[in-house]
């Protein structure tokens, strides 16, 4: 112990500033003054011994309900007089130690549950009283043992049923779990809700400005109390009549993103058709939309009567592919598939329109006339821009390379009627620029 320092903590003693006056010194409790009687203030007197601050310590190991130590559980421990708050969290032994307590009372709280346990939000009192002993509601603090209990994964919703929907239909119903809530969604992105009555049904309006068309899908979930919201049920509006929903995948078609424009798209887009098995006549026809960016489109016939027909897929440069399908009687949705697997594959380098349906040297000549011609430019032919990206190139010769030889019969399941596509854009200007070339 020196004339500067008290012996609690690391406190220094004041110095005197005037003559006459006394230095002090507080730390932890302990209060030291002496005079300082030279007119030049030297160093205080040193101060005698401080008396032993009482410091207590509060430890506890925080577990689940089988004893397990739990970590990452953290308290918050607070003053009830001066409102001084100190956090700890729990080690990997599961351990919370709040040091240097003074006398006093306190609260003693969870603010964070360990991982995967359900949160206690108990008000625990703690004393520490001039011994340095302390107290946790009442008893000892080696007593003290707080637990969480596991969060209890809830369990799921059962999917609703849903009961047929007509075209037309104000509204949808079907049976649910009572007391719960079931939300449809609507093929134009619209929601409506409805509680499950206390004899299991529900019904939903149809939103205004809505309307359920032959194909439209409604998507319906179901969300219990006490349970996480159900996987979907999904069903397909029917038509009013006996007419069928044909639809299909097929690749690879232009997609929006590689598009200039609404005209550039138009020109390669890609059709689809029903035609009459006998004469080739078209009785309906539809575009294949692209499906985001993935480079494959999808058809969808709606309301059609039951009987037989040739599906007649084309896009511009690509070989027409036809398939024999059935729309068989009744309502519902039937997904046209081709033999070879689920999508419909078209092959492309079918430049000129001379209804030989060949990928052969009359087209490589006109792909070789238009490279480097691009979208805007005089003598640009979408025939040749098969990837659809603005330019005749390497890129597009590749592909017709690819499938140099190929002809429409080739491809499984080819019905016929593919002997005269729809009127395309005309690539005599590419055959007369080679020609010139030559």
């Amino acid at each position: 112990m020196n004339e500067t320092q008290c012996r609690i903590g690391t406190s220094r003693v004041s110095r005197c500033h005037t003559a006459g006056a006394s230095c002090n010194v507080f730390s932890g409790g302990c209060h030291c003054s002496r005079p300082c009687p030279c007119p030049t203030c030297p160093p205080c007197p040193t101060c005698p011994p401080c008396p032993p601050a009482t410091y207590a310590m509060l430890s506890f190991i925080k577990r689940n309900i089988n004893g397990a130590a739990l970590s990452g559980a953290v308290f918050t421990l607070t003053n009830t007089l001066s409102g001084w708050q100190s956090s700890a969290s729990s080690d990997a032994g599961g351990r919370l130690l709040f040091n240097y307590l003074q006398p006093g009372s306190y609260t003693l709280q969870e603010s964070i549950a360990p991982d995967g346990y359900v949160f206690d939000p108990t008000i625990h009192t703690v004393t520490v009283d001039g011994s340095g002993a302390v107290l946790v509601d009442g008893v000892p603090a080696g007593s003290f043992a707080p637990v969480n209990t596991p969060v209890t994964p809830m369990p799921v919703s059962d999917p609703p049923v849903i009961g047929a929907v007509t075209a037309g239909d104000t509204t949808v119903s079907g049976t649910g779990v009572p007391g719960s809530t079931v939300n449809v969604i609507f093929a134009d992105g619209e929601q409506a809700s409805a509680p499950v009555q206390p004899d299991g049904t529900w019904v939903v309006a149809v939103p205004p400005g809505s309307m359920l068309n032959p194909g439209d899908t409604v998507t319906a979930y179901q969300d219990t109390p006490g349970h996480t919201i159900s996987q979907p049920t999904v069903t397909v509006v029917n038509n009013v009549d006996d007419g069928r929903v044909l639809t299909g995948t097929v690749s690879p078609i232009a997609f929006a993103e590689w598009t200039y424009g609404p005209d550039f798209l138009a020109q390669h887009a890609a059709t689809a058709e029903l035609r009459s098995p006998g004469n080739c006549a078209v009785v309906a026809s539809t575009s294949i939309t692209p499906v985001g960016t993935t480079g494959t489109g999808t058809f969808t016939f709606k309301n059609v009567p039951s009987g037989n027909y040739i599906l007649y897929l084309y896009r511009p440069g690509y070989l027409p592919r036809t398939l024999a399908v059935t729309a068989t009687a009744g309502s519902g949705v039937t997904v046209v598939t081709p033999p070879d697997g689920n999508i419909f594959t078209l092959k492309g380098g079918d430049l000129v329109i001379d209804s030989n349906n060949i990928i052969n040297a009359f087209d490589q000549s006109a792909m070789v006339a238009d490279q480097g011609v691009a979208y805007g430019e005089p003598g640009y032919t979408p025939n040749a821009d098969l990837n659809a990206d603005g330019i005749v190139n390497d890129l597009d010769y590749d592909i017709l390379i690819s499938n140099y030889g190929a002809r429409s019969s080739q491809y499984p399941g080819q019905a016929g009627c593919d002997m005269n596509p729809p009127p395309v854009f005309a690539t005599e200007v590419s055959l007369q620029r080679f020609r010139r070339l030559v």
